[in-house]
């Protein structure tokens, strides 16, 4: 809950930075962005997305190298027995 806002920030200037410092890929993602909407004043749709593949790589490359939350932790409420091993 906390995070919602600020990752979401963080997720989109770190697909700047790379983008920025990655010009062949930004150039590729500005041709799909063109062959999608062209000249098109219309607002982007939820079914435009899917039509945007290299862009939706694009970020899904940024989150895996500056993932939102690098760290989730959990505890065990009872112990687990995995083969030979006991875990509390």
């Amino acid at each position: 809950m906390f995070e919602g806002h600020d990752t979401t920030a963080v997720a989109i200037t770190w697909a700047l930075f790379l983008l920025g410092n990655n010009p062949e890929h930004q150039e590729k993602v500005h041709e799909e962005l063109e062959e999608v909407f062209g000249n098109s004043d219309a607002p982007i749709t939820v079914k435009d997305l899917p039509q945007l593949k290299y862009l939706d790589r694009v970020i899904k490359e940024t989150l895996r190298l500056f993932p939102s939350v690098p760290l989730i932790m959990r505890q065990l409420t009872e112990e687990v027995k995995l083969g030979k091993r006991d875990f509390a």
